[in-house]
């Protein structure tokens, strides 16, 4: 079965296959979406109402910069417990609108709108399918997010790609980097250049970051450890659910442009498909490792020391450097 057109549900358009139709979710209460989250307040209305919560709380300084505050990673909001202590204290109702939303994602794009549900929660993999059925938020808020014509060409490519019941993460990787794979094959030479990209980036001194929470600090740093070791690049050998959990999450993020510090679509889908191959090495949960990275990818300084330059993006795909550049990897 190939891919399948879009479908209308609840006014906007979803990504498109079909066990992805419906928007399912249930909360672990892992605190997961309270670590590393940027939450801007809407407006001053919100910001006055949450500066009234913390006083009742005893919560100083509970706004930086027209967003929640941020101390370790953490909002300063969450509770050892890891509740939310504004919904603990005054309801579901009460926390901030991008708080409820949370994980269903609705954005504006130039082909109209889409909604879909964040592959950064960590509960994504276990209840897309057998999850709750989501009610969008009332009057949720929608993130505009275009792209030029060119780009968006790109986008539905991959997506569409992805989102094919027979294709394989090879098939992703070797479009890529313009060099066509059969299953399970990967494009000579690409885990060679991954894993020195790994081992060069400054990854471990950039998790302080405030887009890193301590959750996804100690995932990471156990990740680039285990990369650390190798001293040549072990095979990739993804299970079927691997698979079609790396091409979910890979379409899911880029349906939902989810990676905005990235300036190209193609970027942001060569680093994910890298974290497939970093989750994949990882002896941990190939899901939440990879929600992981999908994660600490929208941060700026992550995929800038990854790929610092357009040089190190062609290298890390093709292996060449263009004439006339440095080297692509120290």
């Amino acid at each position: 079965m190939g891919p399948s057109a879009p479908r209308q549900t609840h006014g906007a358009v979803a990504y498109f296959r079909e066990d992805m139709m419906s928007l399912r979710h249930v909360c672990s209460g892992c605190g997961g979406c309270c670590q590393g989250s940027i939450v801007h307040l809407i407006n001053h209305e919100e910001r006055d109402r949450v500066i009234s919560y913390a006083d009742q709380l005893g919560i100083d300084q509970p706004i930086d910069e027209g967003r929640l505050r941020l101390h370790d990673g953490k909002c300063a909001f969450l509770l050892n417990d890891r509740k939310c202590a504004i919904h603990n204290a005054f309801g579901e109702s009460a926390k901030p609108v991008v708080c409820r939303q949370f994980p269903y994602v609705v954005i504006d794009t130039e082909s109209g709108r889409r909604e879909g549900i964040d592959p950064a929660s960590i509960a994504w993999h276990t209840t897309r399918q057998a999850g709750d059925v989501l009610t969008p938020p009332p009057n949720a808020q929608a993130r505009p997010a275009y792209l030029p014509e060119a780009q968006a060409r790109v986008e539905q490519q991959l997506v569409t790609l992805c989102a094919d019941e027979r294709a394989h993460f090879s098939h992703l990787l070797g479009l890529l980097c313009a060099s066509p794979h059969s299953p399970p094959g990967l494009p000579p030479g690409f885990t060679e250049r991954w894993l020195q990209t790994i081992q060069a980036a400054p990854l471990l001194r950039l998790l302080d970051h405030p887009a890193v929470g301590p959750d996804h600090r100690s995932i990471i740093t156990a990740m680039v450890h285990t990369a650390s070791t190798f001293s040549s690049p072990p095979k990739v050998e993804l299970t079927d659910g691997q698979n079609r959990d790396a091409l979910d999450l890979v379409a899911a993020t880029l349906h939902l442009r989810l990676i905005t510090t990235v300036p190209i679509v193609q970027a942001s889908a060569l680093l994910l498909a890298g974290g497939v191959i970093l989750s994949a090495w990882h002896d941990g949960s190939f899901a939440v490792s990879l929600s992981t990275w999908c994660r600490i990818l929208r941060a700026g300084p992550f995929w800038q020391a990854l790929t610092p330059t357009p040089a190190h993006l062609q290298w890390l795909a093709t292996g060449q450097t263009p004439p006339g550049s440095s080297p692509a990897m120290p």
